[in-house]
């Protein structure tokens, strides 16, 4: 090579770079000097790498384009996404202020426990409650504050932490007088995930104080009604014994003037008389039965009777009324009518009986009528419609709701011109109601009055056994019950006069005694068929004597037992059957009441004789 050739390569190389080729290309060519020879020959090659250059640079561009818009958008994407996140942050902060607000502002403690018992989150109530500060207690055991509260809440305390049931409920107790002295509620639930695997217990606890203030009170005043209720039995238990008891001398001298009394001139002064005296026992009974009807205390019976006895009955106590004011009263039978019903034909009689007394009270002319219809019937019950119509003074149609108001006539005059206390209808009217029916009226103010109701009774078997004692008609003067040995224990000598007549014209052989004492030694030295046993006497009560009676040999202790009592309450008559007693006879007693008890027991003890 000459002197010059160096030179002569470089310009070539020179030459070279003066090419169109990539930059990238001819830096890599200059780097290693490649001789212009070479380079001719490899021109091809190069030219190829040249355009591999060029073609990526162009990638590169679009690349770098697309990158660019991509992060243009991400950009503005990111923007969006902060706002959005901004607002959804500033909604959630403003939402758990508002639920702070909430859970710190109301009275109820909220918390949240973990499995070990241990408080993660508690409200602003718990500082109220307990004064123990929300960072003290959280991260501690629920049971570490069980000494805020009573030792009776301990058992609530430790049922959060051991207990394994889903909910734990319980009473929390705080102070110690009454005065001071809180109650709070506690109800809990255990947190499940969605596995239902348990991861803590949710609770809240509610300050019942005021509740149970009230119940505290109300308690009390359930008592206090109670023991005056106590009171008011025992006030009317006393006062109907002790107006019973001389009534029950009146009533029963003037039933044996009465039946011995043959002469014409002195018959209307024992009528007077008669009627005066159960004119003024229907007045204490239409006050015992009205508040003992206020006080929710009256019992039904439901025995077998028969409805044509019953109607006997009130045909024979109404007749001589109406006799006596000179207008029929009669009684029309329904033809499917059944023989006998179950049901209480003591109040069933007693409700029939007001209205007709009403009727008759009420009517000058014309008459009144009973009128019994089956109005519906299947095999095991009957309903009975009872119309008691009369052609009276009728009712003005104002004056149709206020009869049936306690104390309440239709006007003023009415108590003046026909008597009466305005209890017997409110009386009526509640007795149906208790038995699920209706007292209607119907009135033609001026020409008369219906008043109706209907009863669902059901049908009893008409056995004798069942019935005996409803189908028993007596006269108390001429049927005799000889050889009836009956024990009377009374201590009233005024009311063993009475009774002591009557029995001796029916034929018993009676014997007397003063208490109850007296009674059980009589019936261990001698043989008796029926004890009428008073229950208020000196020494030994009738109830005492009953049990003693009872335990006596099997010959004495079955021996029947009737009491004798001027108290209506149902207190006395449970305890008369509570403790042996088979049935009670009222004082005063009706004699026709008392003789048909006294036979019903005389034919028992005779088919017992036979049987045995």
């Amino acid at each position: 090579m000459s002197a010059t050739q160096p030179d002569d390569d470089h310009n070539n190389y020179i030459g070279m770079n003066e090419k169109n080729y990539h930059r990238l290309l001819k830096r890599q060519l200059k780097k290693i000097q490649v001789d212009p020879l070479t380079i001719e020959q490899i021109a091809p090659l190069l030219d190829a790498v040249n355009q591999a250059y060029i073609s990526n640079d162009s990638d590169v561009r679009h690349l770098e384009n697309i990158i660019e818009e991509s992060s243009q958008e991400l950009f503005k994407a990111n923007q969006l996404l902060s706002k959005d996140l901004d607002s959804k942050n500033a909604e959630l902060m403003d939402m758990n202020k508002r639920y702070d607000l909430v859970v710190n502002n109301i009275r109820e403690i909220l918390f949240v426990l973990d499995n070990n018992g241990i408080i993660t989150y508690i409200n602003d109530a718990w500082v109220v409650l307990t004064g123990v500060s929300i960072e003290e207690a959280i991260g501690k055991k629920i049971t570490h504050f069980k000494s805020q509260f009573n030792e009776s809440s301990s058992r609530v305390f430790d049922k959060l932490v051991f207990n394994g049931l889903h909910e734990v409920n319980g009473l929390l107790e705080q102070g110690s007088s009454l005065s001071t002295k809180k109650w709070y509620e506690l109800k809990a639930s255990r947190i499940k995930n969605d596995q239902g695997e348990v991861e803590g217990t949710i609770g809240i606890v509610s300050d019942i104080t005021d509740i149970k203030n009230t119940e505290t009170e109300l308690i009390r005043a359930m008592q206090t009604a109670e023991r005056a209720n106590a009171a008011k039995d025992e006030f009317l238990s006393t006062m109907s014994h002790e107006i019973r008891t001389p009534l029950n001398s009146i009533v029963g001298v003037s039933n044996l003037l009465l039946m011995n009394n043959t002469n014409p001139d002195e018959l209307d002064n024992l009528q007077a008389l008669k009627f005066s005296s159960d004119h003024l026992l229907n007045l204490i009974n239409d006050i015992l039965d009205f508040s003992k009807i206020e006080a929710g205390k009256i019992d039904f019976e439901n025995t077998a009777f028969s409805l044509r006895n019953m109607l006997l009955g009130i045909k024979s106590t109404y007749n001589y009324l109406s006799e006596e004011k000179g207008i029929n009263f009669k009684i029309k039978k329904d033809e499917d009518l059944p023989e006998s019903v179950k049901g209480d034909i003591t109040r069933l009689s007693q409700i029939i009986g007001n209205l007709v007394s009403n009727a008759i009270k009420f009517t000058k002319e014309g008459g009144v009528t009973l009128d019994l219809e089956v109005v519906e019937e299947n095999q095991t019950h009957t309903s009975i419609k009872f119309e008691i119509i009369d052609t009276g003074i009728g009712i003005m149609p104002s004056k149709i709701d206020k009869i049936f108001e306690k104390f309440s006539q239709a006007n003023s005059s009415t108590t003046k011109n026909y008597g009466g206390t305005g209890l017997g209808l409110p009386i009526c009217k509640k007795l149906l109601e208790l038995q699920g029916s209706e007292l209607k009226v119907e009135s033609d103010y001026g020409k008369g009055s219906k008043f109706y109701f209907t009863i669902n009774f059901e049908k009893a078997k008409s056995t004798a056994s069942q019935i005996i004692k409803s189908n028993i008609v007596t006269n108390p003067i001429f049927e005799k019950l000889a050889g009836f040995k009956v024990l009377v224990a009374e201590d009233n000598r005024l009311n063993i006069m009475v009774i002591q007549q009557f029995l001796k014209k029916w034929g018993t052989d009676f014997e007397i005694v003063k208490n109850g004492q007296e009674a059980v030694d009589a019936v261990k030295q001698n043989d008796f068929d029926i004890i009428l046993m008073d229950l208020q006497m000196p020494v030994m009560d009738g109830y005492e004597a009953t049990k003693a009676i009872r335990k006596l040999d099997v010959s004495k202790r079955d021996i029947p037992i009737l009491a004798l009592t001027a108290s209506t309450t149902i207190r006395v008559k449970q305890e008369a059957q509570k403790v042996g007693m088979n049935d009670h006879i009222m004082k005063p007693f009706n004699p026709k009441d008392l003789h048909k008890t006294l036979v019903y027991y005389f034919h028992q003890t005779r088919r017992q004789a036979v049987d045995a």
